[in-house]
């Protein structure tokens, strides 16, 4: 994964809170985690209904690609379910 090293992330991010919106597999999270975050939440509309499934569904039907990879690692990075239409300081706090 030597790409990731030049993705457009400031190098420490020791002690930041990291919001990764549309997080798919987790790929920034996990990175943002890596590099010193003190707390990551992915969110993603993993298995929200109102999306078409019919399209979403061939290419991804759940989280299971996430939580595999956190298992992996052995990972802190917490998850939740979320629309980017509904993200607000409610719906994050406390996670």
């Amino acid at each position: 994964m030597e790409y990731v090293e030049e993705l457009p992330l400031d190098g420490d991010l020791t002690g930041l809170t990291v919001l990764d919106v549309g997080a798919w597999d987790g790929l920034l999270s996990f990175e943002c985690e890596r590099r010193g975050a003190f707390k990551v939440l992915a969110t993603d509309i993993w298995a929200i209904q109102d999306f078409d499934h019919d399209w979403w569904g061939q290419i991804r039907s759940s989280d299971m690609g996430f939580l595999t990879v956190k298992k992996l690692l052995g990972s802190n990075v917490h998850s939740k379910t979320l629309s980017v239409y509904d993200i607000s300081q409610e719906s994050v706090r406390n996670v």
